[in-house]
């Protein structure tokens, strides 16, 4: 029972291994000792480009072809036959025609049943070939001549600036085939990191003055390789040497620049006096204007209510002028009236006149029947009666007529005196009207005055508003300028500091320099 535990379990230790074995990011494959493919994961097949029914059972021959498979299948005995691992960089077509290069690892496996298998492991080399690309490009574009040595002294790269400093069409195989062209090196050169000058003389005599720069072997052991980097420094040499001629001038003029930096920094305390001073002015007249900008703006209200008062002032005058011709107008109507009045008056007193005439004549007749009658007798008696009566009437009528005549006198004269009134109060309508028409022209005055005067106050407060806008700026500009002076202030103090030290640290920054 314990073993056929144990054996459950080992089944079960190789489900797991197998599965991790598929998964994992390196190519890995397994041929048995003739050759054929009996396991290629999943990273071997997307390398190969080829399902896993394409290649198990397969050789290299029938998946390459026979040609490309002669060297995987030499290295691959090799393997079987000496249980030597072999590790080399080989290329790979694949099904789809892409080559790809890889960095193969074969290792020999003999299982306790004596059977012989070959196991592989590729690394992808597309990315590692594509950096080398460009590095060797990128070697060649950089202002350095750059030369790869490893610790047998062999050249394992120089790029073209390289050869063309020593006048060489092509890397020599050899790092003592150029060592020649170095008039001294160091001991230790080129495996230990150091970098020192020298010339260089190149293969068509042309000498270079040279900075080398070496970084020693890659290796901890000693081993790995060396990149030697040459920078031409020719033209240094020369410069050296002017600046050594210019050094005593470079000293005058940091003295003299220490005497203007100098007269600048005192110059400049002067101006940051003045500018504390105008700034404190400037203040004070941003506080006037703006006094000044509110009672010019409380002036506009006021002249502004002026003109609406005028308008106002204006209009009520128009109207009281119209009414006051209005009311001349009716008065001379009823002037006109009361005088057609009079005149009917007088016309009725005529009348009146005529029928007092007649009462007065018809009274006489009356009173001549009566004395006929009388005369008559008793025959005349009843005509007596009617003359009495008639004259009874008349006297009546002319009492009658003699009220009505003093009414229609005390009319007149009422209508008269009314006429008298009727006449100054026309008079007086034609002064208020004319009163009032000049008092419309002179509140038309005003009100065109204070117009005019609105605008020459909104004028003079946007002028004004401009001077504030003005003087806001100019407040802005003195404080920037405060601002500055201290920058230039604090500059000079820096750039004195600085000249100083330029000047004491001239003699040793030149001879370090040289």
């Amino acid at each position: 029972k314990k073993v056929d535990k144990d054996q459950s379990a080992r089944v079960s230790d190789i489900t797991v291994l197998a599965s991790i074995i598929e998964n994992l990011p390196t190519s890995v494959f397994v041929k048995d000792e003739n050759l054929r493919t009996i396991l290629a994961n999943a990273a071997n097949r997307r390398l190969v480009n080829k399902t896993e029914s394409e290649l198990l059972g397969t050789t290299d021959i029938e998946v390459y072809g026979e040609e490309h498979a002669k060297g995987f299948i030499a290295r691959d005995l090799e393997v079987l036959n000496s249980g030597a691992e072999n590790a080399a960089e080989e290329e790979i077509i694949r099904s789809d025609g892409f080559k790809t290069s890889v960095f193969t690892r074969k290792a020999r496996l003999v299982t306790p049943d004596g059977k012989t298998y070959l196991i592989g492991l590729n690394s992808d080399l597309t990315e590692i070939k594509r950096r080398e690309e460009q590095y060797r490009v990128l070697a060649d574009t950089v202002p350095v001549g750059i030369l790869q040595i490893d610790s047998s002294g062999a050249i394992s790269f120089a790029n073209g600036l390289c050869l063309a400093y020593f006048g060489l069409e092509h890397a020599p195989a050899r790092f003592a085939e150029v060592r020649k062209f170095f008039a001294a090196d160091h001991i230790g050169f080129p495996g230990t990191a150091q970098r020192f000058e020298t010339t260089v003389r190149s293969a068509d005599g042309r000498e270079r003055h040279m900075l080398v720069i070496s970084s020693g072997w890659s290796g901890q052991s000693g081993n790995g390789a060396a990149t030697v980097s040459l920078v031409d420094v020719s033209e240094t040499v020369g410069l050296r040497m002017k600046l050594e001629k210019e050094s005593d001038s470079l000293s005058e003029v940091i003295a003299q620049t220490k005497g203007s930096v100098a007269n600048i920094g005192q110059s400049t305390a002067i101006l940051n006096t003045g500018a504390a001073a105008l700034t404190r002015q400037t203040e004070r007249q941003m506080e006037s204007l703006t006094d000044m900008t509110a009672a010019i703006r409380q002036l506009g209200q006021a002249v502004v209510e002026n003109f609406n008062n005028s308008q106002l002032a204006s209009k009520l005058s128009l109207e009281a002028s119209h009414a006051a011709k209005e009311g001349g107008e009716i008065s001379a109507t009823t002037r006109e009236a009361m005088a057609k009045i009079i005149q009917s008056s007088k016309n009725v007193m005529a009348v009146v006149d005529l029928v007092s005439d007649i009462a007065f004549q018809t009274n006489i007749l009356a009173l001549n029947a009566a004395v006929e009658a009388a005369r008559a007798g008793e025959a005349g008696r009843g005509f007596a009666v009617v003359a009495a009566e008639v004259r009874a009437l008349a006297q009546r009528s002319a009492e009658a007529l003699k009220d009505v005549r003093s009414h229609i006198e005390q009319s007149a004269a009422q209508l008269a005196q009314g006429t008298t009134f009727v006449d100054s109060m026309a008079a007086k309508l034609d002064e208020i009207g004319s009163a009032t028409d000049q008092a419309a022209s002179l509140v038309k005055l005003i009100a065109v005055a204070s117009e005019e005067q609105s605008v020459a106050v909104k004028q003079v407060d946007a002028r004004v508003a401009n001077v504030e806008k003005a003087a806001l700026m100019n407040a802005q500009l003195v404080e920037q300028f405060n601002r500055t002076a201290d920058a230039v202030s604090h500059s000079m103090e820096d750039l004195l500091a600085l000249v100083t030290s330029t000047a004491m640290g001239g003699s040793e920054a030149l001879q370090q320099v040289a």
